[in-house]
């Protein structure tokens, strides 16, 4: 039988591991899962190995119960008795993310170690087998020594160790109060560091977020990129400065602005990425504030543009009403002198002739002087009603309180007082009271009621009322009567000056009382209209801009 067939070499083959820790149903279930493919030993703490142990422990599975280890400290005698031994950290997820945390800012991590999470201990046996793998592969490159002797491999001093250690934890203190939010990644995106301002900014706490992916900080329409360009550092990329959207704890939309950049073991190997997070909500609530005072400034500028264009137009617009005030003014002057002096000569000289020549005229050339004598009589009737027309439009108004009531009784005693033998029913609502100019209302309801008066004279039991009613929270005034009534198909010819529905045969008027009430309403700021039917009497509508009560 050769050396190599004996029982001892095939011992020697197996993976020799070593249990430093003080639980023992973790050795148990260490046992259990290895089974008998591997030597499996356990000693208190390192004291209890002998130095000799280098020669045969292929990996070194530590129990470490919390990161609170002196990495410094277990590293020395790690190297004093194990020098060749695959390091295995044994323990929960949490508590390893810590660890490789700290042996990253150590600049220590390598291919020496080994994690065994307690969570997955189905992965044990193809750890340990790769740890013995990488522990047979170091022994055999020191038997290949020109010294023919063995020796450890190049490292770092034993003694550089807790100077390392020592700067490990300044840096990490500089981290943890830094003011920017600072984490690390490891390789499949994991969180491994987790500074205060972190904690602050996202509403997390570390011992919450440590060995857990950093998906769950990023917005879901961002995930997908924030992992290509992890991907990116990861492969030698440059380091990245972007925007986007991260999630607090409580699912609030965070925008930051974040670093990354890859992070590198003492001999440039990638190990992770580093993420520097700056919550940018304040200056983007800055910039949209600037935003919308630069658009109210442009708005500002734009409309006070648009009110100089207004105001000239206003003014120009100003000036051809002056002028054409002017022109009116002008015209009714010369109406007023001009055309009242030969309509005067006309009805004078016809009645002249009718007293000093009527003997001599037969029937027909006396009546044919009365005609004209009507006619000048009548032009000279409208020519006022123009005049007043015009005073009406362009008067000088004075609002006050005014009692309608009082207004349309005076109207209807007028009215009785010209025709007394009249049995006309007048009502009048008491104590109407609205807001306009006196004089202009009082004309409004002369002519109103005038024209209520005027056709109801074939209706033997003639009716006219006044009054008020609501409509859309706004006082209506109507005055009503049962006279001829109108076809409500010509209604809109109203209120225009001149514009009559019935002949003056049937109908005395010229066909301007309707206009200047309307033009005495529309001054007033309100509307009027009219509801009526042919013999069955007609309603006039109006309102007064909204005043009243």
């Amino acid at each position: 039988m050769s050396a190599a067939d004996t029982p001892a070499a095939n011992a020697s083959a197996l993976p020799t591991v070593v249990f430093l820790g003080a639980a023992p149903q973790h050795l148990a279930l260490l046992d259990r899962v290895l089974g008998n493919g591997v030597r499996l030993s356990a000693a208190a703490d390192w004291h209890a190995l002998p130095h000799a142990a280098a020669a045969v422990v292929d990996a070194a599975v530590i129990e470490v119960a919390d990161a609170a280890v002196n990495l410094a400290l277990l590293l020395q005698a790690a190297r004093e008795r194990l020098p060749q031994a695959q390091l295995v950290f044994l323990g929960a997820s949490r508590v390893l993310a810590q660890i490789r945390q700290k042996l990253i800012l150590m600049g220590v991590l390598s291919e020496q170690w080994s994690f065994l999470k307690l969570e997955q201990p189905e992965q044990w046996p193809a750890l340990l087998r790769e740890a013995h793998s990488r522990a047979a592969k170091r022994r055999s490159l020191k038997l290949a020594s020109p010294y023919g002797m063995a020796r450890p491999a190049a490292r770092p001093t034993i003694t550089a160790a807790p100077r390392r250690e020592l700067d490990s934890q300044y840096l990490a203190s500089i981290l943890q109060y830094a003011r920017e939010a600072i984490l690390f990644l490891d390789l499949d995106g994991c969180i491994t560091f987790w500074n205060r301002a972190a904690a602050q900014l996202y509403g997390i706490a570390r011992e919450n977020v440590l060995g857990t992916p950093v998906e769950q900080l990023i917005a879901p329409s961002w995930r997908e990129e924030h992992a290509r360009m992890r991907q990116r550092i990861l492969g030698g990329g440059e380091d990245v400065l972007c925007e986007l959207e991260h999630l607090k704890a409580d699912g609030t939309v965070l925008p930051v602005e974040q670093s990354l950049a890859a992070v590198r073991d003492w001999r440039g190997l990638v190990m992770g990425v580093a993420v520097i997070v700056r919550d940018i909500s304040e200056r983007l609530e800055r910039e949209r504030l600037q935003r919308e005072r630069l658009e109210q400034a442009i708005a500002q500028v734009r409309m006070q543009a648009l009110n100089e264009e207004l105001e000239r137009r206003v003014l120009e617009r100003t000036a051809e009403l002056t002028a054409a005030n002017r022109e009116l003014e002008a015209f009714s002057y010369s109406v007023s002198h001009d055309l009242r002096a030969p309509l005067r000569a006309i009805d004078g000289f016809s009645q002249a002739l009718l007293e000093d020549y009527g003997e001599a005229l037969d029937m027909a050339g006396r009546e044919h002087l009365a005609r004209v004598r009507r006619a000048s009589q009548r032009m000279a009737e409208l020519i006022d009603d123009l005049l007043n027309l015009s005073r009406i439009t362009h008067s000088e108004m004075h609002r006050r309180s005014v009692n309608l009531s009082e207004l349309a009784g005076q109207a209807a005693e007028h009215l009785r007082a010209t025709q007394p033998q009249r049995p006309v029913t007048v009502v009048i609502v008491p104590d109407v009271i609205a807001h306009g100019d006196a004089r202009l209302l009082q004309i409004a309801l002369e002519n109103l009621l005038g024209n209520a008066w005027k056709f109801t004279r074939k209706q033997a039991d003639a009716r006219i009322e006044f009054g008020m009613r609501e409509q859309d929270g706004q006082p209506v005034y109507f005055v009503r009567d049962n006279g001829a009534g109108f076809d409500m198909a010509y209604a809109d010819k109203l209120f225009g000056a001149f514009q009559r529905l019935h002949s003056p045969g049937e109908f005395e008027g010229h066909g301007i009382g309707l206009a200047t009430v309307a033009r005495i309403i529309a001054r007033h700021g309100g509307r009027i209209w009219a509801e009526g039917a042919v013999g069955r009497g007609a309603t006039f509508y109006f309102t007064l801009g909204g005043t009243g009560s």
